[in-house]
């Protein structure tokens, strides 16, 4: 398992070498299965309730854990400062139509990826849902003008 970088190369962004690879190849991860599944089955209540703070909670959780799981300190370091500095816009960008289901489902495709111990797919999902994030982002600033995050 890594723990130290990043691949900061990458045109389209951080890449984490391995990330769901790492995650898969762990046999000892039954608690942390069992920990996702709650946060999705949490996350979905949420979404439902169109509770968005706490939807982005759980969300936030979901990837705490996976980056728990992955063991690479800078990288859960990194996540952290970004995190603290985007909340008030998270909840906000969750108001964007659909994205609060666009979201749970790609978190679900995640979850089920690393559960089957599929790595390029779990990697592949995990970059789609980054993407898709960023996209909503950059939406919601140009239709807003709210560059404050």
């Amino acid at each position: 398992m890594f723990s130290e970088g990043l691949d900061w190369a990458r045109p389209d962004g951080v890449h984490v070498p391995d990330l769901a690879k790492s995650i898969t190849q762990l046999d000892e991860i039954t608690y942390e299965i069992k920990e996702l599944e709650k946060i999705i089955e949490e996350t979905d209540r949420y979404a439902r309730e169109k509770y968005l703070s706490a939807f982005s909670g759980c969300s936030q959780k979901f990837q705490e854990l996976i980056l728990d799981i992955s063991g690479n300190s800078q990288l859960i370091r990194v996540r952290k400062n970004i995190c603290d500095q985007s909340h008030r816009y998270r909840i906000r960008s969750l108001n964007s139509p659909k994205r609060l289901e666009y979201s749970l489902k790609e978190h679900r495709d995640i979850f089920e990826a690393i559960k089957k111990k599929d790595p390029e797919k779990a990697e592949k999902l995990s970059q789609i849902h980054t993407e898709n994030v960023y996209k909503n982002i950059l939406a919601h600033i140009e239709k807003n003008g709210d560059v404050k995050l």
